[in-house]
């Protein structure tokens, strides 16, 4: 009776409003549960003229750990959300980490701590009174138990500042 557009077209509309609320179900999904948040490369939190700064993304070690209170990091984590300042404290040595940066939650309580490498860098700025933020730039999906979580961390550091150099062939005085 219609032909063959006559039938297309209501096919076409159908699919295409399955396909609009499953689009829509996914996008609810991934805002619960924090997995559309991204990192926010943005520009330094800070800027110095008197020392260089530095600005790394580092995803914390530590997370799946409880802390010396009994409180779970991963429900701390869980309460993050995307550009929230975080708090670096240097921590004494560990048997594996002679340098140890912690981050915690401004409201309170460690979420976990920077890898050797980066903690050196920004443990040895802390020791010597440099300035050092961090926020959160993303949360992500753990590798371990699926309702694990991953905070990556945007850290911006200021760098020892370099020796003045004398300028070299001045006009002489005397």
């Amino acid at each position: 009776m219609y032909g063959l557009n006559g039938a297309l077209v209501p096919v076409l509309l159908w699919v295409g409003g399955i396909a609009l609320s499953v689009y829509a179900f996914w996008r609810a999904a991934r805002i619960a549960t924090g997995l559309a948040r991204r990192a926010d490369p943005g520009v330094p939190l800070f800027e110095s003229d008197a020392h260089p700064t530095q600005t790394v993304f580092v995803r914390l070690e530590g997370v799946a750990e409880r802390n010396a209170d009994g409180t779970s990091r991963q429900e701390l984590i869980r309460r993050c959300v995307q550009g929230e300042p975080l708090r670096l404290e240097h921590q004494p040595p560990h048997w594996d980490e002679p340098e140890r940066v912690g981050v915690f939650a401004m409201q309170g309580g460690q979420l976990g701590w920077l890898d050797s490498a980066t903690g050196a860098a920004v443990g040895a700025g802390l020791e010597r009174g440099l300035r050092a933020e961090a926020t959160v730039a993303e949360l992500t999906m753990g590798a371990g138990a699926p309702w694990g979580r991953d905070l990556v961390t945007k850290i911006t550091y200021e760098l020892p500042a370099r020796a003045a150099q004398p300028w070299r062939g001045g006009p002489a005085t005397g």
